[in-house]
């Protein structure tokens, strides 16, 4: 347990080097105009078009991306067994944990007045991660995680700066939460 925790917080003290790295890194101010980056990290930049979006462009597209998120959405059982399957089998080889990553605010919104079985899920995956003893970071709900509209490239893509405030204020244990 112990090698696993510093293993974890060296992959994040490495990860953090990595993204300062990067954000020093000059990267080609006339590919950014109009695609996207993928710099050495595996780290993508957004085209900056898309990067400084406002919200009131986000918001334009709430119905898009609300739709386009769930377009088939429908909860099954049978795909909560695959993955506690899943989860199983990696547990045997590898110390599991679970992100979910936040929906922008109003995507999320749509999303519990629409679509209110999708919530369901995070409920379920966390007592199952609660059964097997699995870490759960993040949330779909961007409040919990306290994310902000700003926190957003758009209605589904959450910025360094949102994923940064979950892993912060993730709990530091290994312990499910």
């Amino acid at each position: 347990m112990d090698y696993t925790i510093n293993s974890y917080k060296k992959l994040r003290k490495l990860w953090k080097l990595s993204r300062k790295n990067a954000s020093n890194e000059k990267p080609d101010a006339t590919a950014l105009e109009d695609e996207d980056k993928i710099n050495k990290d595996g780290s993508r930049v957004y085209r900056l078009k898309f990067a400084n979006s406002t919200k009131e462009e986000i918001d334009k597209k709430i119905e898009f991306h609300a739709h386009y998120t769930l377009e088939d959405f429908s909860y099954s059982e049978h795909s909560m067994k695959l993955l506690s399957a899943l989860l199983d089998y990696l547990q045997k080889r590898y110390d599991v944990e679970i992100f979910l990553a936040p929906y922008y605010p109003a995507v999320f919104q749509k999303i519990q007045s629409n679509v209110p079985e999708a919530l369901l899920v995070e409920q379920k995956i966390r007592e199952m991660a609660r059964t097997k003893n699995i870490r759960v970071i993040g949330s779909y709900n961007p409040e919990t995680v306290h994310c902000t509209n700003e926190d957003f490239y758009d209605g589904a893509h959450a910025k360094d700066i949102c994923i940064k405030k979950i892993f912060e204020n993730a709990p530091a244990s290994s312990q499910p939460q």
